[in-house]
């Protein structure tokens, strides 16, 4: 008869699971570490970002958080575009100093998200979530991505029920295999689009 320890291989699995649940309720997605007590102006963040460049140079890993203050500055203010940019200099950051695909680019990628769907462009937001998810399941103990896929679960969730309440979200397609053919090829009736 052969036996099995299976404390062993579950200990770290349980492990990671009792802190993601223990961590996870306190933490938010992509919080910077940079705050200064969200200013008038994001001038102080500037600053900082022209100091932090002077010193360590223009890739320096040092800017991170401030661009990211700066990002969250601009997208509570519903200036989405700047707040996009504020991103995207993040992200040439973080691919110099942490590599392609990392989690912090993830947590990146996230804020994009959110901006896309304030901006109420469904489509966008739901390309850029797939690609977020693409990226964490690439580090699967990385704690910090248990913010992100609790809240795409909360999401995914909220369109099923939306869906089985009768709605027709806009991040499912349901295709037009059932309706009637026109002679151009078209089907009648489908206004599924391209999402």
């Amino acid at each position: 008869m052969v036996s099995f320890d299976l404390r062993g291989s579950i200990k770290p699995i349980v492990t990671t699971f009792v802190l993601a649940f223990v961590a996870a309720p306190h933490a938010t997605v992509s919080q910077p570490v940079f705050s200064p007590a969200a200013p008038d102006s994001p001038r102080p963040i500037v600053e900082k970002i022209e100091e932090l460049q002077s010193l360590h140079g223009m890739q320096s890993p040092d800017l991170v958080n401030p661009l990211t203050a700066l990002a969250l500055w601009y997208q509570e203010r519903g200036e989405y575009d700047l707040a996009t940019a504020a991103i995207e200099r993040t992200r040439d950051v973080v691919n110099v100093n942490f590599g392609l695909y990392s989690v912090e680019e993830a947590l990146l990628l996230w804020r994009l998200v959110q901006i896309d769907e304030a901006r109420g462009n469904v489509e966008a937001a739901w390309n850029l979530e797939e690609e977020v998810l693409a990226l964490v399941k690439r580090y699967p103990t990385d704690l910090r991505r248990v913010p992100i896929l609790r809240e795409i679960a909360k999401k995914r969730m909220d369109v099923l029920t939306r869906y089985q309440t009768g709605e027709s979200p806009p991040q499912i397609l349901l295709g037009c295999y059932y309706s009637e053919s026109l002679p151009d090829g078209t089907r009648s009736g489908c206004n599924a689009g391209n999402r």
